[in-house]
Formats: structure tokens, sequence, C-alpha cells
């Protein structure tokens, strides 16, 4: 083969050659009729017509075809929908459809690629009817840069095919041999790039300078000045995403920063420094988005080398290894982040992140790389070439918190190439659009989607909806347990537990398996109720009866609450997990097609959630991507365990899978300064000593490499038992006098603490806000909507009205001009109501509760009433918010800037709670009160919604359960003395596997008798759910001691106890 012949004249000598090989007739279309006029385009006369030829004319057989060959550089790619695409002119297009419509003859098109960093150069093929049939019209860049009437078509409607080299691609022209008699010159590419290194070395274009036509091809599509500035470099092959140089040439160093203009990411290694004349604003932000990372690490790391979107050539594999090692070490570079993001697309990836090392970084730059270089990774032949959507990840966390901050993050990746890259090469439109329909939400809203997609198979509807239906679990209950409770009474007596503790005992059984992942509702038909070993009395005819009736009653409810499910279309939370399973398994046809499924937090999963992904990966075929940290893991009351790696380690290899590679491991902290982490490490090493946390030397967490440490060493302050609360507020007021703008958190292990420590700094003047677990539907906003909707539907109740006008509406409705439409109905002026201590004074002078205030009350509340005649309820509700407005009114005990927006940001979640739950369902006044009493009265899981802890200047007391993933510049932890037992257990039920089988344990201390399923021989269970407990509890202060940015202050007893039965004693224990 001639190599110094065009690309394109050796691809098509090449394919004629492969054509004859393949026992074709060949003949070059060259000798046709002529050609076409200012081309050297062949043509044909057919059916009377001169029409343009396709290059190769062959006969096979009798079989007549044609073949127009072609060769790409590259694909291009739309904007708006970031597929990739290929084209040609549209009047050839034309003369090809006609040769195929007069000849009845086949028309193929053969297209070559260039070589990608990822794979090799390919062959693609499609039949010009096809073509027709998959393209659009449209405009593109001819070779001079002149705009071209063209026909596009996606790559994906081609197929991959077996061909024949072509030779050396290198010489692969920018712009493709389509369109304009002379390419653009790369003297005028050339002086495109002069300019650019003018404007990023704040130096004014010389205005003199006529902007060139390769300017405008640049600016029109990127990618052309990308690929002519990587040539420039020597750069191997056409990034997508990242370039690493090792020891890049001084000289190149300000090509090689243009490449950040383009999108792309650049890493630097080298031995000495470097100097960069791009003005340092711009170099501050290419650094802070970590677009770019340059690593000094002071010895030689071997002559220039490029690598290429993570793909290092294997002779230099040793080379770059020991490169990228000494990179990390010296803190410049976050190598172990860079082999995650550039892990081979066709892998599944397993992450153990450390406390503040950038996972959630770590994922966003992960889905970008996939996105960017999916498409040009190797495709079998015979099928079309792949392409990925963003739309086609699936992203699973565990709160909704964390699900909104994962899709911001993913977006504000994104965007950032587009602000701070003036020729972004990247399509992030395109991306954007996409990520709002990708799934990023809770595991249970994935599960949701999944059964409305799957549940077919099981007689579930997609428009199943999820509800606890507890009074329904509560009267199968009673059906279930009534017959057992009358045989126990008529042969032991009053020694039988009272009924109403019999349905607390079977709610803590149920719940302690539901939540620890045991599939209770059998969707899949198999007739086996629940799997679960029920355990055996330790002795005593009685006691052994409690333990079968617990067992039998139970699992009949399980049967009934099955078939309940299926007739009402619904299911509660903790079994969807299961039913999506069940779905999967039992579904003919795929779901939505998921290429890449990213969990987060994994930690935190149980068994039955761990099936759910791997069912997944094995029926969808989707790329599993988790990442957790083993020391953060603190649901075990979830059924998470505290080795949820290991476990699914071992679950993936008895499903038979691929082996899974070994797990990443992040250790470089971008949170806590030097000192800080340093003297947190003695602590946790201790207690990795003990068995009570995982950790050892490598977990070890290292902090950021040339910034200025503000931090300081964690202090732990003794203090006298009951004065925590107030300490705090000082505490916490004090760090706010030296540091208005500073984040402080308060993290506290119980509600209560978080609730009295916000009440100290108040009561100081100070503000606080509250976060803390499952007491959203207790919210002050919740609670005075109900009390609202109370009045409202029985206004003649002259409670309902007092306890209205004790809330943030009645200011509104008192006071507050007539909403739209009730201006005749309203009456005029404010309405006067008296406080409670003139009415409690009149009770005790011997009279009844004054209520003649109310009357005015009571009309307005009649109009509001009347509205609902005409007015949808949520709509209603919403107008009634507007019209007013009582996140705005004042409360004496609450009268804060904090409090209000947290009404109004309650007010909000719950407007949208209620809109999904009536989605499919009439929203009657009577039907949403209705609803509301039962949340308020069962619901004990549901969050508050939270804003981001980065705001400056906030105070936050919470739990350290909602501090997962937080961080702030100062923390403290007032409580350390809560015991990790409780002392005397009046039930408690737990799960636990052994071999793989959970194992039901629960203890029940009624008013009369003691009654376990733990036999004697089975006590160690006990222990080791003790043991468990205390692991978990350790986790937990983890978690809160690397909340802090700066300053971390712990208070602990001013005798430190000696047993390690709280966090005191775990302190103590690591040398406190």
């Amino acid at each position: 083969m001639d190599e110094a012949a065009p690309l394109w004249q050796r691809c098509e000598r090449a394919w004629a050659e492969w054509l004859g090989a393949n026992e074709y007739a060949v003949f070059n279309a060259a000798g046709a009729v002529g050609n076409a006029p200012g081309t050297s385009a062949p043509m044909i006369r057919a059916d009377g017509r001169l029409l343009r030829a396709p290059d190769i004319h062959t006969t096979k057989q009798q079989v007549t075809e044609y073949w127009e060959v072609k060769s790409r550089s590259r694909s291009d790619v739309d904007e708006l929908t970031g597929e990739r695409e290929h084209w040609m002119e549209l009047a050839v297009f034309r003369d090809y459809v006609a040769v195929a419509r007069v000849t009845g003859a086949r028309v193929w098109v053969v297209l070559f690629e260039a070589p990608t960093a990822i794979a090799e150069g390919r062959w693609l093929r499609i039949e010009v009817r096809d073509l027709r049939d998959s393209g659009r019209r449209g405009r593109k860049l001819g070779r001079d840069g002149t705009d071209v009437e063209a026909w596009i078509w996606p790559v994906g409607a081609m197929t991959v095919i077996h061909g024949p080299a072509v030779g050396d691609t290198a010489d692969a022209p920018l712009l493709p041999e389509d369109g304009g008699a002379t390419p653009i010159p790369d003297a005028e590419y050339d002086l495109v790039a002069r300019r650019g290194r003018r404007r990023r070395a704040v130096v004014e274009p010389d205005p003199a300078v006529p902007v060139s036509i390769a300017e405008s091809v640049i600016d029109q599509d990127p990618v052309v000045g990308l690929d002519f500035l990587r040539r420039r470099l020597g750069v191997p092959a056409l990034p997508a995403y990242s370039v690493l140089a090792l020891a890049p040439d001084p000289a190149r160093i300000e090509d090689l920063l243009a490449l950040l203009d383009y999108g792309i990411r650049v890493f630097v290694v080298s031995e000495e420094p470097l100097e960069w004349s791009m003005d340092p604003q711009s170099l501050r932000a290419f650094v802070a988005s970590r677009l770019l990372e340059w690593a000094q690490v002071g010895e030689s790391v071997g002559p220039p080398l490029w690598v290429v979107d993570g793909q290092i050539p294997p002779a230099a594999q040793a080379r770059v290894s020991r490169a990228l090692d000494l990179a990390d070490a010296s803190g410049g570079m976050n190598a172990r982040q860079y082999r995650v993001v550039h892990a081979d697309p066709d892998s599944d990836v397993m992450i153990v992140a450390g406390a503040g090392t950038g996972k959630t970084e770590t994922m966003a730059e992960r889905i970008v790389f996939l996105l960017a270089t999916y498409a040009l990774g190797s495709t079998p032949e015979g099928t079309p070439p792949r392409h990925m959507r963003a739309d086609q990840i699936a992203l699973v966390t565990f709160t909704r918190d964390a699900a909104s901050e994962m899709r911001g993050r993913i977006a504000r990746t994104l965007m950032l190439r587009q602000r701070l890259s003036s020729r972004c090469a990247l399509p992030v439109l395109a991306w954007l659009m996409q990520l709002s329909g990708a799934d990023i939400s809770t595991i249970h809203s994935f599960a949701k989607r999944t059964v409305s997609r799957s549940g077919g198979a099981l007689g579930v509807s997609p428009g199943f909806r999820v509800s606890r239906l507890t009074m329904t679990w509560r009267a199968l209950v009673d059906r279930a347990l009534s017959p057992v409770l009358e045989d126990l009474y008529r042969r032991f007596g009053d020694e039988v537990p009272a009924a109403y503790e019999w349905e607390r005992h079977l709610q803590e059984v149920w719940e302690s398996l539901a939540n620890n992942g045991v599939d209770l509702l059998d969707f899949a038909g198999t007739g086996s109720g629940p799997v679960v070993a029920w355990g055996d009395s330790p002795g005593g005819e009685l006691s052994r009866e409690v333990v079968s009736a617990t067992q039998l009653v139970l699992t009949q409810v399980a049967e009934r609450f099955r078939v309940e499910c299926l007739a009402q279309q619904a299911t509660p939370m903790d079994q969807l997990v299961s039913l999506a399973i069940s779905g999967l398994n039992a579904s003919r046809s795929s779901p939505k097609h998921i290429r890449y499924l990213f969990v987060d937090e994994f930690q935190d999963t149980d068994a039955r959630q761990m099936e759910l992904l791997l069912t997944v990966r094995e029926r969808l075929g989707a790329r599993l991507f988790v990442v957790g940290d083993p020391k953060q893991g603190v649901y075990r009351f979830r059924g998470a365990a505290g080795d949820a790696f290991t476990q699914f380690r071992d679950l993936w290899t008895a499903r038979g899978l691929e082996p899974f590679q070994p797990p990443f491991l992040l250790t470089r902290n971008f949170r806590s300064g030097q000192a800080l982490l340093n003297s947190l490490h003695p602590y946790f090493t201790a207690w990795g000593g003990r068995r009570l946390l995982e950790y050892s030397a490598q977990d070890r967490l290292l902090p950021r490499a040339a910034v200025v440490d503000r931090s300081e060493p964690a202090a732990l302050t003794p203090v006298r038992w009951g004065h925590e609360s107030d300490l705090a507020a000082s505490q916490a007021l004090a760090w706010r006098a030296d540091d208005e703008g500073a984040t402080i958190g308060i993290l506290c292990r119980q509600n209560w603490q978080a609730l009295q420590v916000q009440r100290a700094i108040r009561e100081l003047g100070g503000s606080c806000e509250i976060r803390i677990g499952g007491d959203f539907f207790r919210s002050p906003a919740v609670r005075e909507l109900r009390v609202l909707l109370e009045a409202v539907a029985s206004p003649s109740d002259d409670a309902a009205l007092l306890e209205l006008v004790e809330t943030r509406w009645a200011a509104g409705i008192l006071t507050g001009e007539a909403p739209v439409g009730l201006t005749g109905q309203w009456g005029e002026g404010p309405i006067e109501t008296m406080a409670w201590s003139a009415r409690l004074a009149a009770l005790n002078d011997g009279e009844s509760i004054v209520r003649a205030d109310l009357e005015g009350l009571r009309q307005r509340v009649i109009a509001l009433a009347g509205q609902l005649d005409s007015m949808p309820t949520l709509a209603w509700v919403v107008e009634c918010n507007r019209a007013f407005g009582p996140a705005t009114c004042s409360r004496p005990e609450a009268d804060d800037d904090v409090e209000r927006a947290r009404y109004l940001r309650c007010f909000d979640q719950l407007v949208t709670r209620m809109d999904a739950q009536f989605a499919n369902a009439p929203a009657s006044l009577e039907s949403v009160l209705f609803w509301l009493r039962l949340q308020v009265a069962t619901n004990f899981t549901e969050d508050e919604d939270a804003e981001a802890e980065a705001t400056p200047g906030r105070t936050i007391a919470l739990t350290v359960h909602k501090a997962k993933g937080a961080e702030f510049d100062y923390v403290l932890v007032p409580w350390t003395t809560t015991p990790f037992r409780r002392r005397k257990y009046v039930n408690r039920a737990t799960v636990l596997r052994e071999d793989g089988m959970p194992r039901l344990a629960w203890e029940w201390k009624p008013f009369r008798g003691e009654f376990t399923n733990v036999a004697t021989a089975d006590a160690g269970l006990w222990q080791r759910d003790d043991s468990e407990t205390a692991q978990e509890e350790t986790r937990l202060l983890y978690v809160a001691m690397t909340r802090a940015k700066r300053r971390l202050t712990v208070f602990v007893p001013e005798r430190l106890p000696q047993t390690t039965d709280n966090w005191a004693g775990l302190l103590a224990a690591g040398g406190a």
C-alpha cells in the first residue's frame, strides 16, 4: 500500500482489494462515464440520467452492488443530542438513492474511522436506503471551512464490520474530504493557537490580525481546534476527556495548557517546577475546579510521555504507575482518584472512600469520563457502534437530600467546563438536558420505578402507590391474633400478655424483619413465606406457645397482607426492594436500559438491597460503580451490616459473576487540616486494634498538600454532667463571635439533645437551626396545616378554633385582607381574640371558658370552607398560603429568621409530598385530612428537606445520622456519656446473619412474664448483638469527628470511664 497516498485513497484501494479477496468481481467506478463538473467524482448513466457513481461496483453470484468508501478522522457530535454522527454531501446522497432506485442494486456506504485512544480504527457500513430513513438534512463544514449542504446520519445507525488495514492514520485530515476544493492550511490553525495564547496570558489580541477562516471553523466546531492542538503537541490520539503529561517539555507548556480551553482535563507530573504564563485568575480557577492538576515529584519520571483518556501504553505501565504513586505522595495530584475515574469502562468498580476524600467529585468525574469515552470503545462486529446518553445512568443514594445534591454536583461538574473552557469540545448542553431524565434517587425510589416498569408479571400496575397501609396491617393482625389469644387465654389464663401488648410486640418484630431486608410478602409467589430462622424458646410451655404464636400470626399476616397489597395496588416502602427484585426476575421484557448503576454510601445497604443491585447487574447488564466507607456504616437499625463490602463480594461470587477487581482506596482528605487529622489518627488506630472500627494504617487520612493549615488538634473538654447544653451554647456563641462567617455544627446522639442545645442558644440570644431525623410530620408547618384543615372541616367545633388561634395561620386569617372571591363574606377589619391568660382567668373565677370571641373567626373559616366547593383541595392549600403567609407571621417563642425559613421549607415539602400522594387519587378535604392525621401519628421516618451546610454563618444542631456527608468549619460534640445499650429492655428485636440466613432474635417483657425466642444454647446471639452495637456506635463517633474542617471540640465527663460502653469510654481507650 502506498503510505504516501491520502487516507481516503488508501481506504478506497484497501476496500477494493478486500472485496476482491472475498470473491467479489470489482469494477473501479473511476472508469465510468466522465466526472461530475469541477470534481474527480465519477459519473454513471442510469435511466437516461447522469448520476454520481459510488467508488466501487461489484458483482458476486450475479448480484450487483455499489460501494461508496469514505474515511473520517473522527465522528461529529450533535451539540443538542450528544449523538455521534457522520455525513456526506446532500447532492451526492441524492444521486446514490437514485442509483439504488433505478438499478435495484444495493448501494453501500462503508466508512473507516481512525483509531481513538481507547480503540483501534474500525469499518462501518450502512445501506443507502437505511441511510435515507435514519438521516436528516443539515449543514456541515467542508474541507475548506465553508458550509456544505449535507445528509447527516447517526453513527448508531451503522454496523461495525470486518475490514482491511489502511496503514498510518496520522495524516487524517482535520475536516472531511467532502465539499470545497482546498483544505485550510495548518498555518491558519497555528495563527488561532497563537491568538489563544495571548488570550490566556491576558494579552490583548492584535486587532491588525484578521479573524481567519480557521478561527471561524474552530468556533463552530471546537473539536477541529482540539485535534490540531494535540497534533501540534505530539499527543498520539484525540483526547475525549483527559491528557496526562509525564515530564513535558517546558517549551510546550503553553500549548499543553491550551487543552483546558477545550474542556480537557490536564494532569502533569514533572521533576522540576514549571512556569505558567496563564493569567493567575484563570490558573486558580482551573486548579480549584481540578481540571488542572500538577505534581512536582522531585525525581526523574523518565522522558516525556503522553497518556490519553487513561489509556497507558502496555510498555509504559510500570513507569506510569510509579509516576502516579510519586504524584500522589507529593499531594499535588489526586492519583488515586485518577485511577478510579479512568478505570476500564467495561469493568465493575468498587471504592472505599474515607471521610472527606471527594467521593462525590469522583463519581461526577467518572460519569463525565464515561459520557465522553464510552462511544469510542470497541464494539463487536455485526453490531451498531455503542452510544450512551446521560439518562442511561442511574445513581442510587440513601436520602433525598443526597440525591438532589448528587444531581446538582454532576450538573456543576459539566457547567464548570462550559464556563471555564472558552471552546469546550464536549457536548455539555446535550448531557445537561439528558441529565434531567437520569434516575438519580434513593434506593426506594429506584425500586419503585423498577416495579412500575417490570411489575406487570406480578399483577402490579404502573400506577401502584407506596403506602404504609397501617390500618390494613393492624386489621390483619387483629384477625390472625384473635383465635390464637382465645386459645391461650383458655389454657393459661392471666399469664398471657394483654392484646395491646401483643400488638406492640408483633409490630416490633415485623418492623425489625422489614428493616433488615427480609422479604415478608413473597410477591414472587413461591409460597414459602418469610425466609428467616424464627428461633426457639428456652423452655416452659407458655414460652414455647408465645414463640410459636409469634411466628404463626406474622406468617398469616404476611400472606394476607400480600393479597391486600395487590388488591389495593399499594405496598409499604420497606417491601419495595423485594417487589422490584421479583418484578425484574418475572418480567420477560427488559425495563429501561441502564448502562451504569452508581451506588453511593454503599456501606448502608442491606442484604436485600444488594440482591436488587445484583439482579440489575445480571438482568439489565448494567455495570456497577459502588462507593462507600465501612467506617461510616451507621444504619444498622435499618438492616445495614458493618461488613457490606465483604458481604457483597460473597454474594457476587455466589452468583458466578466475573471476578470483581480489588477495591480502589481513597484517602486524600480535602476537608480537614493536617493538625486536626494527625490528632484523630491515634483514636482511630486504637479502635481498629480493638476491632471496634475497620481501620488500619492504609486507611489513614492524608491532608491536602500546598494548603495553609488553619486547623487545630481536636480538643477534649471536661464538663460536669447536666451542663452540656448550656456549655455547648456558650461555646457556639464564642465561635460565632470570633468568626461570623463560619459554619458551626453541634452533633448530638439523640433528637432531644439537639432540641435542648437549640433552646439554650436561643435563650442566650443566638440563632440555631435544627435538623433531626424522622421528625418532618411533627414540624410546625405540618402540625399547623393539620390544625387549619381540622377547623375548616369542623368550623362548629370550638376546640378546633381555639387550637387554630394558636397557629401562625391565625394572624393572617384574623387581621389579613379577604382572599380573592371572599370579600363579601369576610367582614371588615381585624378580629380580636382573647389571650389564653384571660380565658384561664375566667376559669379561675368559676366560669366556663370564654368562647364568644370565636364567632368572627368561625365565619371566616366557614367562608374558606366554601371555596372548596369550586377549588381542588391542594390548590386551595396553596392559595391559603399565598393569602395568609403563615411563614411570615411572628411567634414569640420562636421568632427568628431561621425558624421562619424552616417553616416555609417544610410547607413546600409538605405540598410536594401531598401532590405525589394524591397524584392518582381524589384529594378531598376529608381524604387529605385523614392522610395527614395518619402521617402525624405513625410516620417517624420522613426527614425534613435540608439546605446546603456550606451557607456561611449558620449554626446547626443535628444528630450524627443527619450529619452524614456534611462538613462544618467548627464541630462540637456535647454528649458523650449516653450508654450504647439500655439497661432494661421492654421490647427488643434484631436480625442477625448466620451463613447468609437471617436469624430473628427478640426479647419481650410485657406486664406479666418474660419471653424470648433465643434458646439458652444461643445466648451468644445477644453478646454478638451488643458487640455489633458497640461497633456501630464507634462508627457514629468516627463520623462525628470527621465532619470538622478546622476545629473539633468534644465534651467528656470530668472522670473518663474505663469501659467502652459510651463515646467517652471510646475516647479514653484512644488515649484521651
